[in-house]
């Protein structure tokens, strides 16, 4: 008999570094911290892969979907045509 398995995906997640955050991100940010009372704006601020994971780990899910951000920061790099993905 064949167990069934579920799977939990967060389906809408992103990920950047403080460098991207533009002033008007950032004012957004602020907004969200204040509103749900957060004393610490770094943790808000990190969004590295790192973190990710460590959030995904800590909530029990299983895969996510990265959606791209909408900021046309020129600082972001570019992605590299080398790049690949990795499965956690």
């Amino acid at each position: 008999m064949k167990k069934e398995v579920d799977m939990i995906v967060d389906a809408h997640c992103h990920m950047w570094l403080e460098e991207w955050i533009e002033k008007d991100m950032l004012k957004v940010i602020e907004s969200v911290q204040e509103s749900l009372g957060l004393k610490d704006l770094g943790n808000i601020m990190r969004g590295d892969v790192e973190r990710l994971i460590a959030d995904m780990d800590e909530a029990g899910i299983d895969k996510t979907v990265l959606l791209p951000s909408t900021s046309s920061s020129s600082t972001r790099p570019e992605p590299s045509p080398t790049a690949t993905t990795t499965t956690v």
